[in-house]
């Protein structure tokens, strides 16, 4: 347990320093248009700063620099900060250069922060300006109303607590570097998952699982024993549209709202901002075992979720289609697996662009050709993918965990509530 100096309110052998007191800021690219870019000398984006802690050196774009022009180099131990966005608490996010960057640039809408002081190390700079303390203190600095802004002035009004130690400034970077390493590691069995689940999808559903003998169709060459038609063709019913009702406050003895909002880019149910559905025909459009909702029209046009029981009782709305298959003919959690192929994109692609709106109807859903293998391949096409996706599942509760960890400790290591030594 620490230390506290009551008086100043920072940990004994911490100091308190004002950021214009040991640094001075400078300005991104300037005198730049649209002809520049594309060509010549690197530069570090705007969202390589507001996504990295610690720049990536890779995540670069390039720009027309002439000889002789004068534009400000990156240098080693450069911290780089957002000077706007939408929100209060995404201005002034940060990245520093902790490596020696040659003939950097940085983008117009970024400025840097440059000590003249040698008073931090790089590694746990780039931990401090991003951590919970500092982060709540620069959003109060923000200003505007539909976008926010950061000013260099206000900036460098702002104060700074940090050990006066460096080798203790390293001891925090590294504990807090070894929970990156392994979230990255993490992200990468990830990706490498996503990558072999993908490639193995366009296997079993155009060659399907040990076949020898094979036809062609309206989706190419298919299994001789798959049968290959409209999706109405394997439903229960015809496709049907959701209830035109306001959401309104959650309420346990209401059922919840399901909207296009609600659903994840990989088809789960978010159900952070919950809201509720108060009308007398909810019950009609209430969600059963086996229903597949697909979203109708927008930017999130083809996007689907298949019904969990354990995401309890869920109504859902009217930007959004139902589709109920048939089991004796089609399984829900296969049709499902089919929707996130690369057959099922491009058929999303075009017909969405048909018109000036993205949007697919009920009837040009039901008229969707699908490749249907008998019930037993269909059971063994999801038994092999589930395998994949419960490795995604274990390894993205693993990421959450360890971003949990890591915020616990950002919050306990640079407040000095909690000592490395």
């Amino acid at each position: 347990m620490s230390t506290v100096n009551t008086e100043q309110n920072i940990p004994e052998g911490w100091q308190r320093v004002k950021l214009g007191e040991f640094g001075v800021t400078l300005g991104g690219l300037s005198g730049k248009n649209k002809t520049h870019f594309g060509h010549g000398k690197s530069f570090i984006t705007y969202m390589n700063v507001f996504s990295n802690s610690h720049l990536n050196r890779d995540m670069v774009n390039f720009v027309e620099i002439k000889e002789g022009e004068r534009q400000n180099k990156l240098q080693y131990g450069d911290y780089l900060f957002t000077t706007s966005s939408e929100t209060p608490k995404e201005v002034g996010m940060s990245s520093v250069v902790d490596f020696e960057p040659g003939e950097l640039y940085l983008n117009s809408f970024c400025f840097i922060f440059r000590p003249q002081k040698d008073l931090l190390e790089p590694s746990f700079g780039g931990y401090m300006f991003r951590g919970p303390i500092f982060r709540r203190t620069i959003a109060t600095h923000a200003k505007g109303s539909t976008r926010f802004n950061l000013s260099k002035k206000d900036f460098l009004d702002v104060d700074v607590v940090f050990p006066n130690s460096k080798s203790a400034q390293k001891k925090i970077a590294e504990i807090l570097s070894t929970v990156d390493e392994e979230i990255q590691k993490t992200d990468e069995i990830i990706t490498a998952t996503e990558k072999l689940k993908r490639g193995l999808m366009r296997q079993l559903f155009t060659r399907g699982i040990g076949h020898t003998k094979f036809k062609k169709s309206k989706i190419g060459e298919v299994p001789s024993a798959w049968d290959v038609a409209e999706l109405g063709s394997f439903l229960l019913q015809k496709p049907d549209y959701g209830i035109n009702a306001p959401g309104v406050d959650y309420a346990e003895d209401l059922p919840t709202y399901i909207r296009i909002t609600d659903i994840s880019e990989d088809g789960k149910f978010i159900s952070g901002n919950k809201k509720s559905v108060d009308h007398k025909d909810s019950s009609n459009y209430r969600l059963r075992n086996g229903d597949l909702l697909f979203a109708r029209t927008g930017a999130s046009v083809g996007k689907t979720y298949l019904y969990k029981p354990e995401d309890g009782d869920l109504v859902f709305a009217g930007f959004l289609i139902r589709v109920c298959p048939d089991k004796s003919k089609l399984l829900p959690q296969y049709l499902s697996y089919f929707v996130q192929t690369s057959i099922y994109w491009n058929w999303v692609r075009v017909m969405s662009t048909r018109s000036g709106q993205p949007g697919i109807n009920g009837n040009e859903y039901s008229g969707m050709i699908i490749p249907v293998p008998p019930l037993s391949e269909q059971e063994e096409v999801i038994e092999v993918l589930s395998l994949f996706d419960e490795k995604i599942s274990i390894n993205r509760k693993l990421k959450e965990k360890l971003n949990l960890l890591k915020r616990a400790l950002m919050q306990d290591l640079l407040s000095g509530k909690k000592r490395t030594v």
